[in-house]
């Protein structure tokens, strides 16, 4: 079982990204744009959509109808400004916390964000598109069409990386120093079909494979990674894109127990038959027992308490192609630990992570 402990990712540490947040100046039919040139399009309740230039000369062709001379980069809000009046339900952002907030009232204006009144004009609507992918105490993903590519340098040694809740068909992940140097280079195809019989070989669909998670990164102090998912038709989503150092507990025995509470709810007649039912996701739980040396008590104590109330990865598999993997993969948090050190030489502990 190995846990890693995420780096916490920061402006600094964000480089580049093909997921827009601030929008470019709105789009005008009197302007050439160059090959690569950027313009926006407004939409109802703050959205903006980024599109970016396919072409040089590119004049008069507006940018939602002409798909041979504009590829659309992806969705933000308009920037909070205090100036401005807002009605309800429109969208704004703060592009410095990367948030998003929705108005609770009709003529909201001269109202700070985070101001705490009552009753309240603004709600917290969660993490901006392009950084949703680096919130851990959300499963909000960042989303983009067609193509996601986007660049970290976590300014510290770091070996494993995790990306988790994607929809993509192909990712290619490059490190490179500060220098240029090529350090690291993976590519996967990310269709899969789980086959388990003739009918299935036939006719079974294809999806793609939700969770990546690597090992072997060269821990260079300088590097940084370029990530790239891209799908055939659609939008690429990730949920979660983790960095980090593992650290190896030992094997988790095989009398592993995964779970989870279901958060939908069901309100039923009189007779007993449903009159409403409201689906809502399921939090996994996972309960491990995993062998270690003696010697690494005091060190997995230590970490224990360092993720006291901190999001991580738990992983009871390395190999993410093994059918126990995504059902031992845990990005979430501790909820109990127990060291049975019976034994002289090894010791067992016992460890409860529930997913965010």
């Amino acid at each position: 079982m190995r846990v890693i402990p995420p780096v916490i990712i920061t402006d600094e540490k964000f480089l580049s990204s093909t997921v827009p947040e601030v929008a470019s100046a709105a789009y005008n039919g009197a302007t050439t744009y160059a090959l690569g040139a950027k313009s926006s399009v407004a939409g109802a309740l703050g959205l903006i959509t980024e599109y970016e230039s396919l072409q040089a000369a590119n004049t008069g062709h507006a940018p939602a109808s002409s798909p041979l001379w504009w590829k659309k980069l992806g969705d933000t809000y308009q920037v909070f400004s205090m100036g401005a009046t807002y009605a309800l339900g429109e969208r704004v952002i703060d592009p410095v916390a990367h948030l998003v907030y929705e108005s609770l009232v009709d003529g909201n204006v001269g109202n700070v964000l985070t101001a705490a009144v009552e009753p309240p004009k603004w709600l917290l609507d969660g993490p901006t598109n392009k950084w949703a992918m680096f919130d851990l105490k959300s499963n909000i993903p960042t989303i983009a069409p067609g193509s996601h590519t986007f660049t970290i340098a976590p300014g510290e040694r770091c070996n494993s990386i995790l990306l988790h809740g994607m929809v993509a068909n192909m990712l290619e992940i490059v490190g490179t120093t500060s220098l240029g140097v090529v350090i690291y280079s993976y590519s996967e195809d990310l269709n899969e079909r789980e086959v388990f019989d003739a009918n299935d070989y036939c006719f079974k669909p294809f999806s793609t494979k939700p969770t990546v998670i690597r090992f072997d990164i060269p821990p260079y102090s300088d590097a940084r990674f370029t990530i790239t998912l891209s799908v055939t038709t659609g939008n690429v989503e990730l949920v979660h894109w983790i960095i980090g150092t593992n650290v190896y507990a030992g094997p988790a025995q095989y009398n592993a127990k995964c779970s989870g509470d279901n958060y939908s709810t069901v309100d039923r007649k009189f007779d007993g038959n449903i009159n409403k039912m409201i689906p809502r996701r399921n939090v996994p739980t996972n309960n491990l027992t995993i062998d270690i040396d003696r010697s690494k008590c005091r060190m997995l104590r230590k970490l224990i308490e360092i993720l006291n109330g901190t999001v991580a990865v738990f992983s009871g598999v390395d190999d993410d192609s093994d059918g126990y993997f995504d059902p031992l993969l845990i990005v979430g948090f501790i909820t109990h630990y127990e060291f049975d050190l019976e034994n002289p030489v090894k010791a067992l502990l016992m460890l409860n992570t529930e997913s965010i």
